[in-house]
C-alpha cells in the first residue's frame, strides 16, 4: 500500500510539473 501511495504521489508531481511547464511555454510563445 505504501508503494502504491508513493507511486501516486510521483505521478501527481510529474503531471503538475509538466502542466506548469506547458503553461510557461505558451506564455513565452504568446509574448514573443
Amino acid at each position: 500500500m505504501i508503494i502504491l501511495k508513493s507511486l501516486l504521489l510521483i505521478v501527481l508531481v510529474i503531471s503538475s510539473i509538466s502542466l506548469i511547464g506547458l503553461i510557461l511555454l505558451q506564455r513565452s510563445k504568446s509574448e514573443g
